[in-house]
């Protein structure tokens, strides 16, 4: 009993709103991007189908964990045939003639440790055990959604935007990183901060969403529907099997909401607005790998973020600025203890420390992965790789204690041992296919024939 109070105590605190910024969200939304064209509009705004409510219920994973009424997505799926036009009538209700659907809204959060040996409610990660007719619900919306966010997104965000893959992300890292390690000559620095997001998607303003949306030009039916879903929900702990308490959050999304990532980059995209408005402005300068390539000052997959700038006093100055505005309007704080920065060599002393002090930030090796990736090689690749052949030892460890078939140890063989370094070569087979990368001593591509 104790436990549990003090687990509702914490979220009751975490997901409570303190209120938003007006001047902070007004200021963030001029630097906002051109709203959605009419066809758009349209698009979002149509009577929602059958045919939709179908295809997202077959798309949901079937075994997923159920939400509290103990019926998952497998159910509906197996017994379509018999209930599936009643249940899509009751869904389409919902949707179409706004029918209250709180009631199947209530959440079960299940804290999963994103750590070993947690020990604080800071090491567990909030997954939602949301019920199926809620998820479909969400799912239906989601899909609109996603249709349209390629034309609002920027191109520095790359997560769940149709077209846009993460190895665009880890491509683009590896050669901005390994131009700064190289930059040992010249009057300027260059600095790249990896920020992590305290409890990113937990502080997420609502009315800061809400703004942004309406910003974007989406009919006031779609917002209000997409409000309906984050707003009217309530939290209860599943913890050790039992359930505890029931909070009302005021702010937050649900990890384990089919709407939850692309309501996040749609709140990403202010913080990516402020970034560029400063480098338009010429307060912030970014950082080109060659004459002919652009200026880039950040790059954005969900959560995860990479910022690069000259090392001065200004880029310095700017960041702080954007830090506070992005902080004050979306409710969402940076956690600089688990942040990083680098610099290239020729960065002065002191122009290091007025970044230390200014963010906070301990002198310790900047991250040594990005997206699950290593970050930057030297000539030898095995050390880099290493991970990849622990983490399959660690699988059959694990499976050594258990008796399996033959069949069974080759479909787990096939199914799990080979999809572990699957990632990570298809990622870097990419990058050497790339035109100018492959070769270059010390730097973040190369022949990686040393590891396999």
């Amino acid at each position: 009993m104790a436990m549990g109070n003090l687990v509702v105590s914490y979220f009751s605190e975490l997901f409570n709103c303190d209120g938003s910024d007006a001047d902070a969200t007004s200021l963030v939304l001029d630097y906002l991007g051109p709203p959605l064209e009419e066809w758009d509009y349209a698009f979002l705004d149509e009577p929602f189908s059958l045919k939709e409510v179908r295809r997202a219920l077959f798309n949901l994973s079937g075994d997923k964990a159920p939400g509290i009424d103990g019926l998952n997505a497998y159910f509906y799926q197996k017994n379509w045939s018999t209930l599936g036009v009643d249940f899509a009538k009751a869904v389409l209700s919902c949707l179409n003639e706004g029918v209250d659907f709180s009631v199947v809204n209530t959440t079960l959060i299940s804290l999963i440790p994103k750590k070993k040996h947690a020990h604080t409610l800071k090491d567990f990660r909030p997954i939602s055990l949301c019920s199926t007719f809620y998820k479909v619900i969400s799912k239906v919306l989601a899909s609109r959604l996603k249709v349209v966010l390629d034309k609002i997104i920027s191109p520095f965000q790359s997560a769940f935007v149709s077209g846009r893959v993460i190895f665009d992300n880890i491509l683009i890292a590896q050669e901005v990183v390994h131009a700064i390690n190289s930059r040992k000559n010249g009057k300027k620095g260059w600095a790249a901060l990896k920020q992590d997001m305290a409890k990113a998607f937990d502080r997420v303003n609502w009315h800061y969403l809400e703004s942004i949306m309406f910003h974007f030009n989406f009919p006031p039916r779609f917002v209000c529907l997409i409000m309906k879903c984050i707003s009217t929900t309530s939290h209860s702990f599943l913890i050790n099997g039992s359930v505890y308490g029931s909070i009302q959050p005021s702010r937050g999304l649900r990890q384990g909401d089919p709407l939850s990532p692309y309501l996040f980059i749609l709140c990403a995209e202010g913080l990516s607005a402020l970034l560029r408005a400063k480098q338009d402005a010429g307060l912030l300068t970014g950082i080109a790998i060659s004459r002919n390539a652009p200026s880039l000052s950040h790059l954005f997959f969900a959560d995860d973020s990479l910022i690069f700038c000259t090392a001065n006093r200004t880029s310095c100055l700017a960041l702080q600025q954007v830090f506070n505005v992005y902080s004050r309007t979306s409710g969402q704080t940076i956690n600089f203890s688990k942040s990083s920065i680098l610099f290239s060599s020729n960065t002065q002393p002191d122009i290091r420390t007025v970044f230390f002090t200014a963010f906070n930030l301990e002198d310790r090796p900047f991250i040594c992965k990005y997206l699950g990736l290593p970050q930057c090689f030297a000539r030898s690749k095995y050390h880099s790789f290493a991970f990849l052949k622990d983490k399959v030892n660690s699988v059959l460890r694990g499976w050594s204690s258990k008796c399996f078939s033959r069949a069974g140890k080759e479909v787990l063989l096939k199914a799990v041992i080979q999809a572990i370094p699957a990632y990570a070569m298809s990622c870097f087979c990419h990058i050497k296919a790339c035109k100018g990368i492959e070769g270059r001593d010390g730097g973040c591509s190369g022949d990686l024939g040393e590891f396999s």
